[in-house]
């Protein structure tokens, strides 16, 4: 994040590799010396490969939306999806906003 910053970065983030429920920590360490916005774009969980060698992702948009209200919690402020998301994962994200802002 330091050197990203320095290197003029407008914002600095991860996505993909592993689902929100296990980024909050990372999230958290950024956003300790982030000057510029955190931004979150993990999988819909960890990948199962099934024996044809297609990625199965095991989160629901239920649980990915209410994980990734937690990287809300610990400092991102530019949110999405990667591998294994669909627009009903976005969706369940932006209901649990519009709940938060009141609307």
């Amino acid at each position: 994040v330091t050197t990203l910053q320095e290197m003029g970065a407008c914002a600095v983030g991860l996505n993909c590799s592993v689902g929100p429920d296990q980024l909050r920590a990372v999230v958290a360490e950024m956003k300790k010396v982030a000057r510029v916005p955190v931004i979150a774009k993990p999988n819909a969980g960890m990948p199962v490969i099934t024996e044809t060698g297609q990625a199965v992702y095991s989160m629901d948009a239920q649980r990915f939306a209410a994980a990734m209200m937690d990287l809300v919690d610990a400092g991102a402020s530019v949110i999405g999806g990667c591998c294994g998301t669909t627009p009903d994962h976005i969706r369940a994200v932006r209901a649990l906003l519009d709940r938060r802002a009141g609307r």
